[in-house]
Order: C-alpha cells, then structure tokens, then sequence
C-alpha cells in the first residue's frame, strides 16, 4: 500500500498595484471583503476544492484497505446554514449516507442531478434532517442545488471506492493507503472542469508519490 498526496497552486505575478474586492453572498446579504495586490511580486495561492479521484479500468476490483472498513458504513454530514451548503464538495461511497440537515429558518428544497442513480428531489425542513443513499457509483462530481434559492449550490462525488480526495484552501490533498500498481487518477475543480488527461503513474508499495499542479 501507499500513499499519492500532493498541492494544487496558481501562481501570478502582480504588473501593478491595484485594489480588489471579492464579493460574496451569504442568504440575501452581500458581504465585501478587500485586499491590495502588489506589482511585481510573486505570489502563490493554494486551490481549494479540486477534486483527486482514483479511476480504475474498467470492470477492474480495487482492494480496498482495512484502515476504510470503520467508514466503510458512515453517515457523512451535509449542512445548510445562511443560505449556504457545506462542505462545498462532498466525498461518498456507494456504501455510505448522506444526512442533510438544515439550520436556517426558512425550507430548502435540495436536487441531486445524478446520471446513474435515480435523482432525489425532496423537501429539507427546518429542523428534519433528510438522508441520501446512492446505490451506483458517478463517473464525474454531481451538482447539488436548492430550487429555492438559486444561488446554492454543491458538489458530490460518489464513487464505489474511498480513493478520492478534495484539496483544502491550502491546495493540499493526499490519498492514503492505495494499492501498489499502476494508478490514474481524475482531476477536476468547478471552474474549470477535467485536466484533459488523467494522472497517471506507478505506486510502490510503502512510498509515497507526490505532485505539484
């Protein structure tokens, strides 16, 4: 077994200084926040929410590790609060559930546009947490959206095996405890989709493979 883990970063160089404001919407409050870029200076930003999957060939078996088999079975949390979901990109297997709880005051009414599973559409009232169960695995992240409020809006990605990963607001990602062998792996962001080609590359047993994007 072993490890693929790695940072995903953009990089620019400011050509003049200039003012920014990034612009941010929380339920029907716009919130403004302020920085300063400064000219001829380096800089570097980790990428958050990218999304790290393993894609097997297909009608291949993965052996799955035993360190999975304690969440092999877990509820994973989805929450809805000030009119926002969180996490923004959620990670599911085929053999775990989603439970969706919202904490605002008003009802959300959540879709799941899946392609393999049936897509569910229900209701999530104040204060009843709602549970999501999909029995067959998506070759690419699905988009979670409320009917209600249009600006909300996730992603979830259902796969039959654990080895995936979302980056943090640092750009890091690792996915543990792989099987040695020849691996690709899919990378994807909401902005800009897929990489054009997979990851690929061969993992030794007890080593780790890591990668700057």
């Amino acid at each position: 077994m072993g490890r693929f883990e790695g940072a995903l970063c953009l990089w620019w160089c400011g050509t003049r200084s200039k003012a920014v404001t990034h612009r941010e919407r929380s339920g029907s409050v716009w919130k403004h926040r302020h920085g300063r870029v400064a000219a001829g200076k380096r800089r570097q930003q980790g990428v958050a929410n990218v999304v790290i999957y393993l894609e097997p060939p297909r009608g291949a078996e993965i052996s799955i590790h035993p360190s999975y088999a304690n969440t092999a079975e877990a509820t994973i949390d989805l929450h809805i609060r000030n009119g926002r979901y969180s996490p923004r990109v959620l990670l599911v297997c085929t053999t775990q559930t989603i439970l969706e709880r919202s904490f605002d005051t008003v009802a959300h009414n959540t879709t799941v546009q899946t392609i393999a599973n049936a897509p569910p559409g229900r209701l999530v009232p104040v204060g009843q947490p709602v549970k999501h169960r999909f029995s067959s695995e998506e070759r690419i992240p699905i988009p979670i959206q409320c009917n209600i409020h249009p600006w909300m809006r996730a992603f979830v990605v259902i796969r039959s095996d654990p080895y995936m990963a979302a980056s943090t607001a640092e750009g890091d990602f690792a996915i543990k405890n792989l099987p040695a062998g020849l691996h690709t792996f899919r990378v994807w962001h909401e902005r800009a989709g897929f990489l054009r080609k997979g990851v690929s590359g061969t993992l030794m047993r007890g080593f780790a493979v890591k990668s700057a994007f």
